[in-house]
C-alpha cells in the first residue's frame, strides 16, 4: 500500500462525511437515503482489499459517530464489517461491469443497514429515524454506479492526455 492511496482515501472519507453533513442541512430524505461514508468504504475496500476495507471502515464510522448524536461505535462497527466483506467478497468475483457493481454496492448496503438496524435495536434500545432508511441501499447503489463511471470515465481521460505529452524513447 502505497501512502498516497492511504491519504487519498483518507481525503475521500473526511469529503464525503462534509458533503452528507452538508445534504442534512438541505434534504433530509437526501441525507437519509445516501451514505457517501459508506460508498468511499465500499469502493476502497472493492480496489485495496479486506483489511484496507476493514480500516478504512472503522475509521469512516468513528468519524460519523464523532459528528453524531448517538452511541460511539454505532456507525464503526457496521461500516468495519462492510469494509472487511467488501473487500474479501470483491477480491473472489468480478465487479468491474455496471450491473454487478450495482448489485455488489446494494448488497453490501442492505447488509450495513442490517447491522446498523440490528444494532440500534437490540443493543441500544432506540428507534429506527423512520422508513427512508429502507431506500439507501436502492438510491446509494444507484449513485455509486454513476460515481464509478465518473472515475472510469476521468481515469481514461487523464491516461489518454498523459499518454500525449509522454516523451518517446527509442530503442536501439
Amino acid at each position: 500500500m502505497r501512502v498516497k492511496d492511504l491519504l487519498r482515501s483518507l481525503l475521500m472519507i473526511v469529503l464525503a462525511v462534509f458533503v452528507n453533513w452538508q445534504l442534512s442541512r438541505f434534504s433530509l430524505f437526501l441525507f437519509q437515503t445516501i451514505n457517501l461514508t459508506s460508498l468511499v468504504v465500499i469502493y476502497y475496500a472493492q480496489r485495496k482489499g479486506e483489511i484496507f476495507g476493514a480500516s478504512l471502515g472503522a475509521l469512516g464510522g468513528l468519524l460519523q459517530d464523532s459528528i453524531s448524536t448517538g452511541i460511539f461505535g454505532s456507525f464503526g462497527i457496521p461500516k468495519t464489517i462492510v469494509g472487511f466483506v467488501t473487500g474479501y467478497i470483491a477480491r473472489r468475483i468480478d465487479v468491474r461491469s455496471y450491473p454487478v457493481t450495482f448489485i455488489f454496492y446494494a448488497g453490501a448496503l442492505v447488509l450495513e443497514v442490517i447491522l446498523w438496524s440490528g444494532l440500534q435495536i437490540f443493543v441500544l434500545s432506540s428507534p429506527l429515524p423512520g422508513r427512508t432508511i429502507i431506500y439507501q441501499p436502492l438510491l446509494s447503489s444507484l449513485v455509486a454506479v454513476v460515481i464509478v463511471w465518473a472515475i472510469k470515465r476521468w481515469d481514461t481521460q487523464w491516461k489518454r492526455r498523459l499518454r500525449i505529452f509522454k516523451p518517446k524513447v527509442d530503442n536501439f
